[in-house]
Order: structure tokens, then sequence, then C-alpha cells
């Protein structure tokens, strides 16, 4: 059962950076393997496991009235949830084996799936979407200059908020992997094949045109290489930041983007507003779980040109408003007592193992960085609507709970 559980934990990194079905799909057999095999006896309840368990709650007896349809994909979507099982029981308790493993499984795929974005815009995008699918790809994301290609990459998740939200973490981990390699002075061909991914996977991402994702990851880089009070990488992510921005200005679309940047706050803060009433008149429990998309629009201003209220109607656009809207003020506080204990845990756990080079003091440091990352998103972006983006949140928050009890 055990070895059952380890392979569908690979299976399930492995997927996690390729296809969003599929990788839900190894989750649920993850978790079942180890629920079966006995991972849970002698595992002790602690905040973050509490706070989840009153985030679920209180969303569920937000649906009592109302305007959620019961079994509609949004209503379900917190299942995505049972990621946090795994990595509480599966991944922290990983042996080195395993967790080499499961890095490896991770930062691969993130990579094919950044070189198949890298392809879309520099030769032509496959019709993939349609055979899998049957759903055409998106005309605004089309290069009119070449027919069947696109301008913007969007990985096989055929979405590119979904790839640069996932990418991010992949090009973390990979970052971790480099660093590591260098401290322990490892072969210049293994650092070289290192640096070799984090660039395709850099590009990809670039390729994207997502601001906030390459910022959010380097702002929590910035802040891991702090705690661990390494002033050369702290450096290094500054300057790394420093050149994004540049290619940013290099490019016609990447300038576009930037300019754009402040009109697209003033829609999001049109959002914002109507969240926020909403929250006001249902201040407990909220909406419910995925009772966003039928309840916001009774709040938001009538006048919203067709892009701003589609946007509206997807999400708040904001983690915090996500999480108090569905399950209001009560669901809110346990779930920022789960977040908050495991990131303090893992801050921890990396402070007083900053001088090791070990996959379990790897694992702490992909995970505090990925947490921060995917927070620092959720200023500007639901990171538990998208399915992959969830999928690796639930799963980091697991392994981070698990500090908890060391």
């Amino acid at each position: 059962m055990g070895r059952a559980s380890h392979i569908a934990l690979v299976a399930m990194a492995l997927l996690a950076g390729l296809f969003e079905g599929p990788a839900e799909i190894a989750a649920v057999i993850a978790v079942g393997l180890l629920l079966a095999g006995g991972a849970w006896r002698d595992a002790r309840l602690n905040v973050a496991d509490l706070g989840v368990g009153l985030w679920l709650v209180a969303g569920a007896i937000g649906l009592i009235g109302s305007p959620a349809v019961l079994g509609s994909a949004p209503t379900l979507h917190p299942l995505i949830a049972l990621a946090y099982v795994a990595g509480r029981l599966g991944i922290a308790r990983a042996d080195d084996t395993l967790l080499r493993r499961l890095g490896l499984a991770f930062a691969v795929a993130c990579v094919i799936n950044g070189l198949y974005g890298i392809f879309q815009v520099a030769f032509f995008d496959p019709p993939l979407e349609s055979v899998i699918i049957g759903r055409s790809a998106a005309a605004r994301l089309a290069d009119p200059e070449a027919s069947g290609r696109l301008r913007m990459a969007t990985g096989l998740f055929y979405n590119r908020l979904k790839f640069a939200h996932v990418a991010v973490l992949g090009l973390g981990l990979i970052g971790l992997a480099i660093d590591g390699a260098i401290q322990e002075r490892r072969t210049r061909g293994q650092i070289a094949r290192a640096f070799g991914a984090a660039v395709a996977l850099g590009l990809a991402l670039f390729l994207t045109y997502r601001r906030a994702a390459p910022a959010a990851l380097l702002g929590a880089g910035l802040l891991l290489a702090l705690l661990m009070r390494r002033l050369r990488l702290a450096a290094s992510v500054v300057a790394i930041a420093g050149g994004i921005l540049l290619l940013y200005f290099l490019t016609d679309y990447g300038r576009d983007r930037i300019d754009a940047a402040a009109l697209e706050l003033g829609e999001r803060l049109q959002i914002y507003q109507a969240a926020l009433t909403l929250v006001m008149e249902h201040p407990l429990v909220g909406v419910g779980h995925g009772g966003w998309a039928g309840s916001i629009g009774a709040y938001l201003p009538p006048d919203l040109s067709a892009k701003v209220l589609r946007n509206g109607l997807n999400s708040p656009h904001n983690l915090g408003l996500q999480v108090m809207a569905e399950t209001g003020v009560l669901g809110f506080l346990g779930f920022a007592a789960a977040v908050g204990s495991s990131l303090a845990a893992t801050a921890l756990a990396i402070r007083r193992d900053r001088d090791v080079q070990s996959p379990q003091a790897t694992l702490d440091r992909f995970v505090f960085l990925g947490l921060v990352a995917l927070i620092g998103l959720g200023m500007l972006h639901s990171v538990l609507y998208h399915v992959p983006v969830a999928l690796a949140f639930w799963t980091m928050l697991g392994v981070a709970s698990a500090r908890l009890e060391t």
C-alpha cells in the first residue's frame, strides 16, 4: 500500500504540471491509498487542520439559501482541498528518494509544458484543445500576423493564467535546485542542465505576458533569501527582476501590458467594491462554496463594460475577498489561521536549517516560496479559482501544516 501511494504521489506531481483533470484523479487516488494504508493514525490535529475544516464547514453552511447550483463545478471546487491530505500525510513524510522523484517529476512536467508554450508562439498552436475538449482557441490569443500561431503562450493548460501561475512554482523549484547544486559544488554539467531548464521555463513564462506571476515569484524569492540570511542570493533576485522588467520594455506587447496595468487595476477596484458589499450583507458564513457567480451579479454596477462584467462574474480576483464572500468571517478566520500558522512553522524550520542542503530542507523552502508567491498573486487573482493552481496550493499547504508537529 505504501509503495502504491508513492507511485500515485509521483503521478500527481507529474500531472500537476501538465493536465489538470488527470492530476485531480491522481490526487484522489493518492489520498485514498494514504488513508487506506493508515497514514492518518499517528497524525495529530493541529491549528491548520482545524482551520481548513472551519473553512469547509462555513462554506457548506453558506450554501443554505444561496443561489449556487448544488452539484455545479464551482460548488464542488472545494473538493480540490483533498490535496491538502496528500501533502499533509504523504509528501511531508516522504523520504529523500521519494522527494527527489517528486521534485524531478514536477519540474520536468513544467518544462515540457513551457516548451509547448514556446512552440505555440514561435511556430504554431497544435489543435490539441479542440481534440481533447472540443473547444477552439480564443481568437484574442492568436497572432494577427501569423495564422495558426499564438502571440501569448497558454501551454498544455490552454489558459495562460493557469500556465503562468503553475510555471512560477516550477521555476521556483528549479531555482532552488540550481542554488543547491552550486552550494554543494556539483558538476558543471548538472548545473548547466538545471540552468537550461530554468531559461526555457522562464522564457515560456515571459511569453504569457503575465505581470503579477513573475513579480510574485521574485518577491517570494527575495523574502526567502532574507529569511535564510543569504544577501548575495537576495541581490541576485533583485538583478533578475530588473532583467525581466527590461525584457518587457524591449517588446511592443510587453510595453502595452505595462501601460494597461493602471486601467486594469481600476477595473478590479469596481469588482472589489461589489465584493465588499456582498460580504457586508453575508458576513458570517458568506454565500457558500461556489456561490460567488450566482450572487455577485446583483452587486455589480450596471454600466460595467462586457469585459469587466465577465471577469467579475468569474471571481473577485482577490484571494481574501473570495474566501470572505463564499465562507464569511468564520471561513476567513479558519483559512487565515491555517495559512498563517503553517507558514510560520515552515519559516522557523527554514531558519533552523538555513545551512543544510537536503531534499527535506529544499521541500520546506519550496513550499514557503510557493505559498508566499501564490498569496502574493492572490492580491490580484483568485488563486483557488483555477484547478491546477488550487491543487498546488492545497498540496503545499498540507506539507507546510505538517511542520506544526515538529
